[in-house]
C-alpha cells in the first residue's frame, strides 16, 4: 500500500509506522483550488486504505502577509 500512495500527486514521502496507523503519508502544497483535496479522495479509494486521517500544519509564512506572525 505505501509504494502505490507514493506516486501520488503531492505526496512528498511515505512511511510505514506502528501503532494505530499503518502508513502515513505527508502532503505537500494544500491548495484552495481542490487540487490537494482530490488526492486526498483518491488515497482514500486506494486498495487497503480502510480511512484517512487529515492533519493540516499551520505554518507564519502563510498568513497575510504583513510580518505580523510569529
Amino acid at each position: 500500500m505505501a509504494e502505490s500512495l507514493r506516486h501520488k500527486p503531492y505526496v512528498r514521502f511515505v512511511d510505514p509506522v506502528t501503532g494505530p496507523h499503518d502508513v502515513i503519508a505527508v502532503l505537500d502544497g494544500w491548495d484552495n483550488g481542490g487540487q490537494c483535496f482530490k488526492t486526498l479522495m483518491d488515497i482514500q479509494q486506494t486498495e487497503g486504505v480502510r480511512y484517512v486521517t487529515a492533519c493540516y500544519a499551520i505554518r507564519p509564512q502563510f498568513g497575510n502577509g504583513n510580518g505580523t506572525e510569529k
